[in-house]
């Protein structure tokens, strides 16, 4: 994404993205453990035979794939303010898309 998209904003994990973008989580959405918190809780199962929160891990990969599905639409329903210019020589194209930007004329 950083490659087409310039947004305000510190990180680009896929929550920090999709919250810029408008995506809101409800108090069902908390599943108390972010992206570093799953593959800690793989490597204790893995490493020392801990218990492994399968009912967590299944929570925040939901609510990871709603994050992708509403970033996802939410280019497509961009897709007409996207700046494209052909890249001289071949035959590929460059998308730019500046979000957010108020008054930008290019």
């Amino acid at each position: 994404m950083r490659r087409v998209l310039v947004l305000p904003i510190k990180d680009w994990s896929l929550s920090s993205v999709a919250k810029w973008l408008g995506y809101r989580t409800t108090a069902s959405d908390n599943s108390e453990m972010d992206g570093f918190s799953v593959g800690l809780a793989y490597e204790l199962y893995s490493k020392l035979g801990e218990r492994l929160p399968v009912k967590r891990i299944a929570r925040r990969n939901i609510q990871d794939v709603q994050k992708l599905a509403f970033v996802s639409a939410w280019f497509r329903r961009q897709r007409q303010k996207y700046i494209v210019k052909k890249v001289t020589r071949c035959d590929k194209y460059e998308v730019v898309a500046v979000a957010g930007c108020r008054g930008c004329d290019f």
